[in-house]
């Protein structure tokens, strides 16, 4: 089983750190005791975490410790700055889904206790407080999934050319990892398409602006096509519905939403049966894939030892898929 502990702690640094400050002066926030730090900073100190399992879901109970370490007086000892930074992190944390990708939080933080206390230490007394944050997460990524890792990671395909002619919906879980380069090219989500492309779904990652504004496009054949930008959807779970016809779309819904919006950049008329492949003067995916199906006649899972060949075999036909590259298993 997947452990959280690594997330969590991600997400709550990516929320503090470099958000926290007294008489304009930055509080780093730190995953353990630092040791050339001797005042005026964050640490989360503990984090424990304990499983909850039952048969359609796995979940944790968390409790995270923050101590805020203050400044060395020599005299009298002000709680000012610690009573500044404790409020801060409150105000940052308090009730917020902080983002992950394996996971979500199914019980917002709250605040179980706050204390106070001082250390006598060589120079003086340093002023301390401890924060202890309860909150809930559940796994929403299945374990094992193949890493895509935008370099030479692929799965290829048998002939599955007639399981997408015509009339069809599309069904598929993906993450799409940040820090990708759109500059040039285009990168290969999803390659299903005969010779001609006349009839196809082809999913692909570009950009526009000198690779600023990256977006997602669908085709269902050369031309014919929908985008959906990808602002704020990256490092997150994707769900993807595409409803189409013979060479058209029907409808592109994301997590729900329905696009309509299309480009008049045009698909390369290469043939290919392929997730996360390379093609022409695209790249690779980067990111997660998993659970694609087409309207019950294919259904890939993509899990639980994605990096191999067992884990793409075709749950309905036998149209299995083969590993390609050197793939790790996420995360």
């Amino acid at each position: 089983m997947i452990d959280p502990s690594s997330e969590i702690l991600a997400a709550f640094y990516a929320v503090l750190n470099g958000n926290l400050s007294y008489a304009s002066e930055d509080w780093p926030v730190y995953d353990s005791v630092p040791k050339a730090e001797t005042s005026k900073f964050v640490v989360m100190e503990e984090l424990s975490v304990g499983d909850d399992i039952t048969k359609d879901k796995i979940s944790w109970d968390c409790l995270l410790t923050f101590e805020i370490v203050g400044e060395i007086a020599t005299n009298r000892v002000s709680m000012k700055p610690v009573n500044s930074i404790t409020g801060q992190i409150l105000n940052a944390i308090f009730k917020v889904n902080l983002p992950m990708i394996s996971f979500t939080m199914s019980v917002l933080p709250w605040i179980e206790d706050v204390s106070k206390f001082d250390d006598i230490v060589g120079s003086g007394i340093l002023a301390r407080k401890a924060i202890r944050v309860r909150f809930g997460v559940q796994q929403v990524v299945p374990y094992g999934l193949l890493n895509f890792d935008g370099v030479n990671d692929f799965v290829t395909l048998d002939a599955v050319e007639t399981n997408i002619y015509g009339s069809k919906t599309i069904n598929f879980n993906c993450v799409i990892f940040s820090g990708q380069n759109f500059n040039t090219g285009f990168q290969v989500l999803i390659q299903l398409s005969k010779a001609d492309t006349s009839d196809a779904v082809v999913v692909q990652l570009k950009a526009d602006g000198g690779g600023v504004d990256p977006y997602m496009q669908v085709n269902a054949n050369t031309t014919n096509n929908i985008f959906i930008p990808l602002a704020g959807l990256f490092d997150t779970v994707l769900k993807v519905e595409i409803i189409k016809t013979a060479g058209a779309l029907t409808s592109v819904k994301v997590n729900g939403k329905s696009y309509t919006g299309t480009k008049l950049s045009t698909l390369a008329t290469v043939a290919g049966k392929y997730f996360g492949s390379l093609l022409g003067a695209g790249g690779f995916f980067k990111g997660l894939l998993w659970d694609f199906a087409i309207d019950g006649v294919v259904y890939w899972k993509g899990y639980p030892v994605g990096n191999t060949d067992a884990a793409w075999e075709d749950q309905v036909n036998s149209n299995d898929g083969t590993v390609n590259g050197a793939p790790a298993i996420w995360p």
